[in-house]
């Protein structure tokens, strides 16, 4: 390709690029403006799936909002329609889909924008409510299934497995699952009272019916019969009557409840103990000759708005006896209890023990409530009260409550409820523990390193969880936090202000303080120093390096001319001066060309093929030079041309003197190596040889 072509190409891809180029901006640009107008992008505005960031208008939103309703509604439908014994699981999975899920999401994210929130929580909680209903109606007719098994004989290994389990490791008898099945009866009652609520919740807000309550009902329906009926095989019902002397209750003045609990017959169940629910709490108390009993029922966390509660018999699980329920009036009187708290040793440092015990209540204990353990308003322990409403923790000092008097307090955390909020505290002195403090530095890599180490008390106890920060030469790399067993670790990068040394030192040495300050703590600071020697780079070593490289190459400079000076010399002088004849005299013509050769070899033999070459040249030339005539002043080339122009010179040894010529140049003018040149001194002594033989007499023609 000529230099033409070369540059017509160069120019046409240079033009392509261009083009490419502007493409991709009118593209970019086009695809700024006009989002519909990308590739791939949406031709048709699927309105159900809707992003509301997307929508211009309230219109459009609200329209969206009240199509994504119906959707949902309609889904929650086709799922509550299958709550029956045989596809239950499939509702309950339906319910819990995932695409439900993003379905409600979605809506909940328009709704806010419509401001329609209260609608979103509608429709999640009749959702969860028809999921829940139907895993407890799934519940109960697997339960069932055993029941059914045992009472036939049937059952399988690994249904007894799994029935043990559910029992609480009761002895598996047709009595005990029926037992379970009452529980599971009562869990899905439970559960379709809140989806009649729920349901109820979303007409009042919305326009949709999300459930076909007449389904669930049959559903529900089907379950209380088949309850009735194993009730009839295995347990005897009872009766229940109550009555109290004064619907006001309160904790301080608790409600009495009198009643008598007997069979349908009229029989009652006499001296036994028997166990009651009141409310939201399980009483026990003893029956006498005539089934009568007397309960006290101190409310507690029941709501302070609760004008019924429910007495209720519970028989045990071994027991053959049906419960039974009864409601009574009652009027809450709020109130606020006592909350007593003792902790013990007074005075405790880090990590050390305190045992924190009381009582949530002055007259009787109130049983059963939660309470909230803080140590200098941290909290610490969160747990429940005992049947007598006692409490007891045993908590370590943490580090983050600082030295000094301090409090204990225990919150009972009440929110309009029969007990109001309440606490108490006592007293309790942290006094501060010693650190000791451990680090090592490490060089890394270039200009990073490693600082680690441990932090412990004074006896060698880790300390976790807090923050020690790390200095350089007095500049703050950073922080580390200590682990579980109070080691620390942190790799630092050196600002560019760190590290540099002076203009011939090559390694420079740090000083890194690791500093614990203990601040805000019960732990007394401490401080500790390492070192770490990095890398530099030595400024003066380099100029004076390169200033040494400058001063050779201008030596280097010098003498290279100068050698240039004398080799174009030598060549203007005839390419001569080697060891070799010159060509501006005649040889002797008594020097035979088979001594020239001869001498050639021995040349090339003591390591001289400059010379060599000269010698073997020269008697070709000698031999030629008999034909042209002797013309001493001519170069290699022009003796080369004269014998071209020459009328009856063979082409063959044309040809000869031609490569004879160019090696005796390669060796005597080309930057050749020693071995190459030998080589070639070899190929042309051969040639010359050859052309003798040719002739049938030696290369000078002699």
């Amino acid at each position: 390709m000529t230099g033409t072509e070369t540059d017509r190409g160069r120019f046409a891809v240079l033009v392509l690029v261009g083009v490419t180029i502007a493409l991709l901006l009118v593209g970019t640009v086009v695809g700024a403006i006009l989002p519909g107008a990308a590739i791939g992008a949406a031709t048709e505005d699927n309105t159900s799936h809707a992003d509301p960031d997307g929508v211009q208008s309230e219109r459009d939103l609200s329209a969206t909002e009240r199509r994504m309703a119906e959707q949902l509604a309609e889904r929650a439908r086709s799922g509550s329609l299958n709550i029956s014994r045989e596809q239950a699981s499939q509702a309950r999975e339906s319910l819990n889909g995932s695409e439900y899920e993003a379905l409600l999401d979605r809506y909940a994210d328009v709704a806010e924008e419509t401001g329609q929130t209260e609608k979103a929580m509608a429709f999640r909680a009749v959702k969860s409510d028809q999921a829940a209903l139907a895993a407890a109606i799934e519940r109960y007719w697997t339960t069932y299934d055993w029941y059914r098994a045992l009472a036939d004989g049937t059952t399988t290994r690994q249904q007894r497995i799994r029935m043990v389990r559910r029992s609480d490791g009761l002895p598996m008898t047709e009595l005990a699952t029926a037992r379970i099945l009452e529980r599971e009866w009562q869990r899905v009652d439970r559960r379709h009272e809140a989806v009649v609520d729920s349901n109820q919740q979303l007409a009042n807000v919305t326009s949709q019916n999300a459930t076909e309550l007449g389904s669930i009902n049959q559903s529900v329906r089907e379950v209380n019969t088949t309850q009735q009926t194993v009730r009839d095989e295995q347990f005897t019902p009872t009766r229940l009557s109550v009555s109290t002397t004064d619907s006001e209750a309160s904790f301080t003045e608790p409600l009495r409840v009198n009643g008598t609990v007997s069979l349908d017959t009229g029989e009652p169940i006499a001296n036994q103990q028997l166990r009651f629910g009141v409310g939201n709490q399980t009483l026990n108390t003893t029956t006498d000759p005539n089934g009568r009993f007397n309960l006290t029922y101190r409310p507690t966390t029941i709501p302070a708005n609760t004008t019924t509660v429910s007495v209720r018999y519970l028989p045990s699980n071994e027991s053959v006896y049906l419960g039974s329920a009864v409601q009574v009036d009652v009027d809450i009187q709020p109130v606020q209890p006592l909350v007593f708290v003792d902790a013990q040793p007074q005075r405790r440092a880090y990590n050390e023990t305190v045992n924190i015990s009381g009582r949530v209540g002055e007259q009787a204990g109130a049983a059963n409530v939660s309470y909230l353990v803080l140590v200098d308003g941290q909290p610490t322990v969160r747990n429940e009260t005992d049947g007598r409403g006692r409490y007891h923790e045993s908590i370590t000092v943490p580090a983050s409550v600082p030295d000094g008097e301090r409090t204990v307090r225990v919150l009972v955390p009440f929110e309009d409820q029969a007990l109001l909020s309440a606490n108490g505290s006592a007293p309790l002195t942290v006094t501060e523990t010693r650190t000791a403090l451990s680090s090592s530095a490490t060089h890394v890599s270039d200009r990073t390193i490693r600082v680690g180490g441990t932090l412990t008390t004074e006896d060698g106890d880790p300390v976790p969880a807090q923050q020690v920060s790390i200095r350089v030469n007095e500049t703050t790399l950073g922080t580390a936090s200590t682990g579980r067993n109070g080691g620390f670790e942190q790799t630092f990068t050196l600002p560019a202000e760190v590290g540099t040394g002076g203009p011939f030192e090559s390694l420079v040495g740090l000083t890194i303080t690791v500093e614990y300050s203990g601040t805000t703590t019960n732990l007394r600071g401490a401080t500790t120093t390492d070192s770490v020697t990095i890398p530099t780079t030595p400024v003066g070593l380099w100029a004076a390096g390169g200033f040494g490289v400058l001063l050779l190459l201008g030596l280097g400079v010098v003498v290279g001319r100068r050698l240039l000076e004398r080799r174009r010399s030598a060549v203007s002088d005839g390419q001569s001066g080697r060891e070799t004849p010159s060509f501006g005299t005649e040889p002797d013509p008594t020097v035979q060309s088979t001594t020239l050769l001869e001498t050639a070899r021995d040349r090339l033999a003591a390591d001289a093929p400059e010379a060599a070459a000269g010698l073997a040249y020269l008697a070709l030339r000698r031999q030629f030079a008999q034909r042209v005539g002797h013309d001493t002043s001519a170069t290699p080339w022009e003796f080369y041309s004269r014998c071209q122009d020459l009328a009856g010179m063979d082409e063959t040894d044309i040809a000869l003197l031609r490569r004879v010529t160019e090696l005796y140049e390669q060796v005597q003018f080309a930057s050749t190596s020693q071995r190459e040149a030998t080589e070639a001194v070899r190929e042309l002594i051969e040639s010359v040889e050859q052309a003798g033989d040719a002739t049938g007499s030696s290369p000078a023609g002699d």
